[in-house]
């Protein structure tokens, strides 16, 4: 006959406080970056306007927390990493208008149950610092006096050392830095304008270092890149009537993708967690952005604090409110307006400021050529190379790729899948005969360009891909994952104006094989053109000159365009040659008329500087013009068979 087993209750017992300690330890500090964020949420409630934090081990083996702040008095020091000791709350209605981080009592006692704490403190009425270090709660020994700047500094050492099957189930020490460093970089954002924040490993640089000056979006750039920060929008609500909450932050546009979703949402200055929101706000982004890509959305949102508990979980990273979903939507419907409104954003202007600025880089390296002293019927030639140009405006230049772009999101074009700046900018030797023409006219043009360049539209040429052209006019680009339509002649009208100002008094010679009467040239477009072509912008008049009027001009002229800018005018009045801008490129001769007319007619020749400017423009339009394969009803194309390059 089977034996059944008595069932007895066990007698029930009180838990020795240091296994309560430790236990709630385990539900508090989860890993190094809750102890992070608890001490610095201290010190942003002790009023610091700067927190330095060092970490070495991923925060295992140790970290530190400096600040400036108020302090903790002497006589209050023995009992600061007691469970439920706090200067933040007096009787539990206080949490209805709680303003402060911290108000349980629990933080700093969680953290020495599992680690060993060292705490450095100075408030600004005492005359010295005071040293005491704890475990388990308890101080060892009596505070020691020593020197120290007015603030605290608390240093947790061996994190988890009683606790080995957390500290085994952690990451490696880089991935719980990583968090650190999100942390961090969150709070400093949330609080630009009130306090700095830096953070390093023990013996190296810093990783990250703000500035108690910089606003909100330098700290975006700083910390996430001038990529984001400059497809930024800005996000403002006010409901002190309904729902009593007021919110404020930053959502990207729908022409920056990425592939990780960066949410930070800030309520009442807790940084917390809202999935449902997150969510929504995705779901909402992913009607403008291509698949996969995800925003970036900084939130700070105040509520009413009568409506609000903050006393929901142990590591304070949620909160429970009134109207939440009526919040939530609103905040959706915000976000979702400034998307809708921005539409527009998403067409690129090219047309109205200077876009390849970064050829000035080359002044201190020109390009080889035929020097104004050396009148030889050789071109020299040049090797290619591609000079990639920084285009950072606060913080960091943008560094080289170093990993190949994922095969999904590119545009495949060739082979090559070469950059716009292969085809536009190159590195060129020093030719020893060439000059340096220090006028001040030049100088200020080249400054003119310089100022009024859009370092976004820049970055932009630099880093595209050439897809193709699109038409006559137009060509497309591929910027990330976005594809461009760019007017071409424009660009190139920019460039090669631009080229001019780098090489000026410098340039190779195209040279004729056999010179070219100007009078015909001239007759050419007077017959052809003039008659259906409107009057240039730097026209001084609109009266129409004669071949001989033009000859007249160029003539009286011949020495300073052939020193200046190679373009040589024989005795018998023919054009015998004109200037490389671009190595390699031939610009289409069948605009060589046009270009003959303009250099008389629409040249300011009295004044210096003016007259430099319009003649770089001429050339310009002229190298700008499309190939023959673009333009029609053009009966003078015999001048593009009698020029040999």
């Amino acid at each position: 006959m089977a034996t059944i087993a008595t069932s007895y209750p066990k007698s029930i017992r009180r838990l020795d406080e240091s296994v309560v300690s430790r236990i709630n330890a385990g539900e508090v500090i989860h890993r190094p970056v809750n102890v992070v964020k608890e001490l610095i949420e201290n010190s942003l409630d002790a009023n610091s306007t700067t927190v330095e934090i060092t970490v070495k081990d991923g925060g295992m083996k140790s970290i530190v927390i400096q600040d400036n702040g108020c302090g903790i008095r002497k006589e209050d020091l023995e009992i600061v990493c007691e469970r439920f000791t706090t200067s933040k709350l007096r009787e539990f209605d206080d949490l209805l208008e709680i303003q402060t981080y911290g108000f349980r009592g629990e933080a700093l006692a969680a953290i020495s149950h599992i680690s060993f704490v060292t705490i450095v403190t100075k408030t600004s009425e005492q005359m010295c610092g005071y040293k005491l270090q704890f475990t388990d709660g308890k101080p060892k020994g009596k505070a020691v006096p020593m020197a120290a700047n007015n603030g605290t500094v608390i240093t947790v050492d061996n994190l988890f050392h009683n606790l080995s099957q957390r500290k085994n189930a952690l990451n490696s020490y880089s991935h719980e830095y990583n968090l650190i460093l999100d942390v961090i970089t969150k709070y400093a954002i949330n609080n630009s304008n009130k306090s700095s924040f830096s953070l390093k490993k023990f013996g190296e640089n810093y990783d990250l270092n703000t500035n108690i000056e910089n606003t909100i979006i330098e700290n975006i750039r700083g910390l996430y890149g001038p990529n984001i920060a400059n497809n930024l929008v800005e996000l403002s609500f006010e409901d002190l009537n309904g729902l009593k909450f007021s919110m404020s932050g930053f959502s990207s546009n729908q022409t920056l993708h990425q592939k990780n979703f960066v949410f930070i949402l800030f309520i009442n200055n807790r940084l917390v967690e809202c999935p449902a929101l997150k969510k929504a706000v995705d779901l909402v982004y992913s009607n403008y952005l291509l698949k996969s890509c995800h925003p970036f959305v900084y939130l700070n949102v105040k509520i009413d604090s009568k409506n609000i508990d903050v006393n929901v979980h142990p590591t304070k990273n949620e909160v429970h409110f009134l109207h939440e979903q009526e919040i939530c939507e609103k905040v959706v419907q915000i976000v979702e307006s400034k998307l809708t409104d921005g539409r527009e954003t998403r067409r690129l202007n090219t047309e109205s400021s200077p876009l390849i600025n970064t050829v000035f880089n080359q002044i201190s390296n020109p390009s080889i050529g035929e020097s104004p002293n050396q009148k030889s019927s050789q071109s020299s030639s040049t090797s290619k190379e591609g000079n990639q140009t920084n285009s950072d405006r606060s913080y960091k230049a943008p560094n080289k790729e170093t990993t190949p772009r994922r095969p999904d999101k590119q545009i495949r074009t060739d082979s090559k899948d070469r950059k716009i700046y292969e085809y536009l900018l190159n590195a060129k030797k020093v030719d020893k005969n060439r000059r340096d023409m220090n006028l001040t006219s030049v100088s200020a043009l080249r400054r003119t360009v310089a100022e009024e360049s859009d370092n976004r539209l820049q970055d932009i040429i630099c880093k595209s891909t050439y897809v193709g052209c699109a038409d006559e006019t137009f060509v497309l680009f591929q910027f990330e994952t976005q594809l461009l339509l760019v007017n071409g002649y424009n660009l190139n009208v920019e460039l090669f104006y631009q080229l001019f100002l780098v090489d000026f008094s410098n340039f190779q010679r195209i040279k004729f094989s056999k010179p070219l009467l100007i009078a015909d040239l001239v007759n050419v477009y007077l017959e052809e053109d003039v008659g259906k072509t409107q009057p240039s912008a730097d026209c001084q008049s609109s009266q129409t000159l004669s071949a001989t009027e033009i000859e007249t001009i160029l003539m009286s002229k011949s020495e300073m365009l052939s020193d200046y800018f190679s373009i040589d005018i024989s005795s018998e009045k023919e054009l015998k040659s004109l200037p490389i801008i671009l190595d390699g490129f031939v610009p289409n001769y069948a605009f060589l008329p046009q270009l003959v007319y303009s250099l008389a007619k629409d040249v300011n020749w009295n004044q210096e500087k003016e007259c430099f400017e319009s003649i770089g423009k001429v050339l310009a339009n002229f190298y700008a013009k499309p190939p023959n394969k673009f333009t029609n009803n053009l009966e003078h194309q015999k001048w593009a068979k009698t020029v040999e390059t």
